[in-house]
């Protein structure tokens, strides 16, 4: 099919087969998308102010005498009662009666995504380069364009909830080296990660992100994933089956195998920098140096530079 998935992936399968009720569909959308499953943000448009945003869905909410927006955060709120992240509340997601996003990152500092922000002009081209880049590590990434339809978001998904800082810092490793494909110093429609911290923040939820497949925006070809040629997908459900998650211990591995090639490089560098250095033969006797110069070596080697002579 033209949604099947290559078997050089690392990562296990989302769903074991194509998902053909709502409840496997709703299942399968809960183990992809669902980092937090005791609260999610809604959105809303107040068509008289104009404003719009995401708020948690809580039962009390408006209630007089209860809620105390705007003046009291919900996050702080000693009334809050949330609406969990489950089956209910993405079923009317897919149908269109709500606008879901999901927290991105949890209580314990975990994630199960990790999803990059492509917001500018060239983010077809840019998030081409971080899928490239990415697959050179074996790593899936799936592409969704975004609801305003000016964008995307770059997925990638872990089996289990794993520690943000190393998914973020696995998002940093394909970043770079979609930079260094590109020859650019920044791909320029890169907006942000999500989760956007290592940590969650005191007395908040983090960073949100819209989640896809909502039927609104669906029915007018946005917030629906796509092939390599920025193609809509036709069977969503099939793809998203098939998708690669990665394990915690595949995370680990490709963590600790990208620091320990980085440091062979870094040491590669010095030593040529030191070599070169060594065979240079254009000082002039005059230039030499004859005083004496303390060396510490511990870890590296310490040269105190006031004792290095001007020249």
């Amino acid at each position: 099919t033209e949604a099947e998935i290559s078997t050089t992936f690392l990562g296990d399968r989302a769903f074991d087969k194509e998902p053909e009720s709502p409840e496997e569909k709703i299942q399968l959308f809960l183990k992809l998308f669902r980092c937090r499953s005791d609260v999610f943000p809604r959105y809303w448009e107040n068509n008289r102010s104009g404003k719009k945003g995401y708020s948690p869905v809580c039962s009390n909410e408006w209630k007089k005498g209860v809620c105390f927006k705007p003046k009291v955060k919900c996050s702080v709120c000693s009334n809050q009662s949330f609406l969990p992240f489950d089956a209910v509340s993405v079923r009317n997601h897919l149908m269109g009666k709500i606008a879901m996003g999901s927290y991105a990152i949890d209580q314990q500092d975990r994630c199960v995504f990790l999803a990059a922000d492509f917001d500018k002009s060239t983010w077809r081209e840019d998030i081409h380069a971080y899928t490239s880049a990415a697959a050179e590590l074996n790593i899936q990434v799936s592409t969704e364009i975004s609801k305003s339809g000016n964008g995307a978001h770059a997925w990638i998904f872990f089996r289990e909830h794993v520690p943000a800082k190393k998914a973020r810092r696995l998002g940093e490793i394909i970043l770079s080296r979609a930079m260094e494909s590109q020859n650019t110093l920044n791909l320029d429609s890169y907006d942000r990660f999500f989760p956007n911290q290592d940590l969650l923040p005191s007395g908040g939820f983090g960073n949100l992100i819209a989640l896809p497949l909502q039927k609104r925006y669906r029915n007018k070809g946005f917030c629906i994933f796509l092939d390599e040629n920025s193609n809509i997908i036709p069977n969503q459900w099939e793809y998203l089956s098939q998708l690669h998650c990665l394990t915690e211990n595949e995370l680990e591995t490709l963590l600790y195998e990208t620091d320990v090639q980085e440091y062979r490089l870094d040491a590669a560098d010095e030593m040529t920098v030191a070599e070169s250095v060594l065979r240079d033969t254009s000082y002039k006797p005059e230039d030499t140096y004859t005083g004496t110069v303390s060396l510490t070596i511990k870890g590296q080697i310490a040269i105190p530079l006031g004792e290095i002579p001007s020249i």
